[in-house]
């Protein structure tokens, strides 16, 4: 939700965001360099704590052939590193709390950051642990029959080992899981006709730089990507949409699980001088 903040950056009522009015599945989103489009349907369902987050560009034209994938543009989330201080923040640790049909939880959000040295001037960790719950009312609804609840929880582990002055491994794992009771709860649609959903996502990533004599670079990176969803009704009752409300057990349920594994190699030449500086870089 933060992403909205960018110029050119619009969010819908999903949650998805837009890029200079581009579809959302028509952008290509990169984490660290690496692609975290859902490999079924495109779009941006993987989170991350935006405590973790150092740098995000976005790009709608004129960008880069490598990019050239996505018609509507690209947009790239660089994360954080720790150093030879422990750090930490926290924020939202306190829930808010709603009196409606009694005292309830009403949102909480929390986030921690914490990073530091794990052997001081060779290797550095961050973690961006954080976690959402939910609970909505529906008025009209009796009691025991009138809530629906949410909870997401996610957690960015990086580390970084400087294996010699030239050589630097660096590696990630993003965890997302989210579930949701009572989904589609609402005046019309009683808790019987709702669903309960189920979603998870890993994201693993490891990249080796390496700076040659000559003052060129190689990178070699590979990451895998897995992605799970289900949903599922209450019962097998027969679904009816009637006049008042809906009745019965929704119709369709659904588990959906795709996977990617992608890698990169590039190669930055040294800089050379030849009327003006070039920058030359070579990739896969």
């Amino acid at each position: 939700y933060a992403l909205r903040m960018m110029p050119g950056v619009v969010q819908d009522g999903t949650g998805q965001v837009h890029v200079a009015g581009s579809d959302s599945r028509q952008t290509r989103y990169r984490l660290d360099d690496f692609d975290i489009n859902a490999p079924v349907g495109g779009l941006l369902t993987l989170r991350v704590s935006v405590d973790a987050i150092r740098n995000i560009n976005v790009e709608d034209s004129r960008y880069a052939a490598e990019f050239g994938k996505a018609s509507g543009g690209f947009l790239n989330l660089r994360t954080g590193m720790g150093d030879d201080r422990f750090r930490y923040s926290a924020t939202d640790l306190i829930p808010s709390i709603q009196n409606r049909k009694g005292i309830h939880l009403n949102n909480w959000a929390p986030r921690i950051t914490l990073s530091g040295p794990i052997r001081k001037g060779k290797a550095w960790f961050l973690l961006a642990p954080e976690g959402e719950y939910d609970l909505d009312f529906v008025q009209e609804l009796p009691p025991d029959a009138d809530r629906s609840t949410r909870i997401r929880l996610g957690n960015l582990a990086r580390f970084q080992v400087n294996l010699k002055d030239r050589n630097i491994l660096s590696g990630s794992y993003l965890i997302n899981r989210f579930r949701s009771y009572n989904a589609g709860l609402a005046r019309f649609s009683p808790v019987e006709t709702t669903l309960n959903l189920n979603q998870k996502a890993d994201f693993v990533t490891l990249k080796d730089q390496i700076t040659l004599s000559n003052g060129g670079l190689v990178e070699f990176g590979i990451a895998n990507s897995r992605f799970t969803s289900r949903f599922h009704p209450k019962g097998d009752a027969k679904y009816i949409l009637g006049p008042e409300q809906a009745s019965g057990n929704y119709f369709e349920s659904g588990d959906g699980h795709s996977n990617r594994f992608q890698g990169i190699i590039n190669w930055f030449l040294p800089p050379a001088s030849w009327s003006g500086r070039h920058v030359i870089k070579l990739g896969t």
